[in-house]
């Protein structure tokens, strides 16, 4: 299994999120929110990751995948500092994930 992580600024820490991969396909996201005594948060953050694997999973090409980048990004969150990356929230920067993943030609 191969993994790649991104680590984000947010408003009480940084954000990980991990992409997993096997030799021949994607595998699954984790995402691993900032405050770990914020346990709405958390279960948020696991069901986006649960949501947008299923959903990375059964994409069938490029036109599927620019649904879910559209769906997570754009969002906005009040406690989200400015960062390099123009993140506005959480669920923008997975999505700022999936572009760099799945949707640029490396």
């Amino acid at each position: 299994m191969k993994s790649k992580t991104y680590q984000f600024k947010s408003c009480e820490g940084h954000l990980y999120i991990v992409v997993n991969r096997n030799e021949k396909e994607f595998n699954s996201i984790q995402i691993y929110p900032p405050a770990k005594n914020n346990d709405c948060g958390y279960s948020n953050a696991f069901a986006l990751q649960d949501l947008v694997t299923f959903a990375l999973r059964r994409a069938e090409g490029k036109k599927d995948i620019k649904l879910i980048f559209k769906a997570v990004s754009g969002h906005y969150c009040n406690g989200m500092p400015p960062n390099k990356d123009h993140c506005r929230s959480c669920s923008d920067c997975l999505a700022s994930v999936i572009k760099e993943e799945f949707l640029e030609v490396s």
